[in-house]
């Protein structure tokens, strides 16, 4: 019988992230599948029990596919009942690149993204899939947020583009939807799949979203369905990754970067930098210490002037940027 579910694993951001991230998402990923599976869950999609499929895909010419391989049947042994384990090379092949290849392999139905940096919480794999027990039900996304296990993680909690933990028990319509952790059905995947894009980086779950919207397919997410994500790990990633947002907006808003308004960037840099109120106020609710508070706003305004950086440099030379700054 072939697979109902299938989830994909892209084995990139792990190369940003710590080791011990990805081993800890695989095993809550295992234990949801065995919960998911067990009759006191229902059924999804009408079945009383789902087989599952894993697939774990990686860029051979940037990843040693042996330390894939040992990494992952370390924790999710090859011979299991409860799913199907497959890791497949796609040479050359980066972040969504990955997703629309895997989809394209997916045995199931219903095909599920799990990105190799995020850590599933309680409960996730059944609050993503449970709605599409509604035959309407094309994509269902799940929330993501930052862990605030340090300095670092908690001021990005605070200020970055990730929402804080909300209440669980919600699925409501967003215009958009995380790519780090999101279900589709996968004729929908198919006839939908995530855009090339010439210039940004990590942007083409935006587009995908703009693409859905306007032909009729409603992104839902369903706030039981959580991961954590981390904050940019190193110096070095987190002044790449706020150079490419800056890169990535300019793209984005202008056909012609050349055309984007520097005065537009410059009001946009203010309205990011009230964010450093955002962190006077709610830092008690990451456990931020008044010590560390200085160290909170200097980390976030720089943030927030490499991202302006990323803009102005982008209008300067955009061919250049296109190629540099790659996350």
């Amino acid at each position: 019988m072939a697979p109902l579910l299938t989830v994909i694993i892209e084995w990139e951001n792990v190369q940003l992230s710590e080791i011990g991230r990805a081993k800890a998402m695989l095993q809550a990923l295992a234990e949801q599948i065995h919960d998911l599976r067990s009759p006191k869950q229902g059924n999804v999609a009408g079945q009383p029990a789902t087989d599952v499929e894993i697939l774990v895909l990686y860029n051979d010419l940037a990843i040693d596919g042996r330390a894939v391989h040992s990494i992952v049947t370390g924790v999710l042994p090859n011979q299991n009942s409860e799913f199907e384990l497959r890791i497949l090379t796609a040479s050359g092949l980066h972040y969504y690149e990955l997703k629309n290849f895997g989809a394209g392999l997916a045995k199931g139905n219903l095909v599920v993204f799990l990105d190799s940096d995020v850590i599933p919480q309680r409960n996730w794999l059944a609050s993503l899939v449970a709605p599409f027990e509604d035959p309407q039900m094309k994509v269902v996304g799940g929330e993501s947020f930052i862990d605030p296990t340090d300095l670092v993680g908690k001021t990005f909690a605070l200020f970055w583009f990730f929402d804080r933990p909300s209440a669980p028990g919600r699925l409501y319509k967003r215009q958009h939807f995380w790519a780090n952790n999101v279900a589709f059905r996968k004729d929908t995947l198919l006839q939908y799949p995530f855009p090339k894009l010439d210039g940004p980086n990590r942007g083409s779950c935006y587009e995908l979203a703009r693409i859905l919207r306007r032909n009729g397919i409603e992104i839902y997410r369903n706030s039981s369905a959580q991961v954590s994500h981390p904050a940019p790990n190193g110096l070095r990633h987190i002044v790449t990754r706020a150079i490419a947002e800056g890169r990535d907006r300019t793209f984005f808003m202008h056909p012609d970067p050349r055309e984007a308004s520097r005065r537009d960037s410059l009001r946009r840099l203010g309205t990011h930098l009230k964010s450093l109120r955002t962190i006077v106020r709610d830092r008690s609710t990451v456990d931020l210490p008044v010590w560390q508070l200085p160290l909170a706003l200097a980390l976030c305004a720089s943030y927030q002037l490499l991202q302006f950086y990323g803009e102005v440099r982008t209008k300067a030379n955009p061919e250049l940027m296109r190629h540099r700054f790659q996350i």
